[in-house]
């Protein structure tokens, strides 16, 4: 977005600056967004969001898909965990920001797409 503002300065002269929404990407770790475990134990994902806003901004978290991706409140980064019970399964969601310039009231919003997945090691079940 790049819409211009408008002020006059104390000389009665016009001032044009432009306006322009917060920079923000999330990564993962592992890079992929996805992660295997095989057999009992736990599994995770973390993710972290930076963002850029000279004057502050907010954050607004939000998530769809399996609840165990529903961390919306706090800061980043953000683990999201799941315990593996040697059953074969798999647990997908998006994970996503809203970011509100403080200074300017304009928005950007990031995201990504989860997926946690459970395999069977010997005598587990296969669903």
């Amino acid at each position: 977005m790049n819409d211009k503002l408008i002020a006059k300065d104390g000389t009665g002269n016009t001032n044009t600056a432009a306006l322009s929404a917060p920079t923000a990407s999330m990564t993962c770790n592992p890079s992929s967004c996805q992660t295997t475990k095989t057999g009992s134990g736990t599994a995770s994902i973390t993710l972290t969001l930076s963002k850029s806003c000279p004057k502050g901004c907010e954050t607004e978290w939000y998530y769809t898909g399996h609840s165990i991706f529903n961390n919306t409140g706090g800061v980043s980064p953000k683990t999201f965990s799941y315990y593996c019970r040697n059953v074969s399964e798999s647990k997908t969601g998006t994970v996503g920001a809203i970011i509100t310039d403080n200074s300017t009231g304009l928005t950007t919003k990031v995201s990504k797409s989860l997926t946690i997945t459970c395999k069977v090691s010997g005598g587990g079940i296969e669903l």
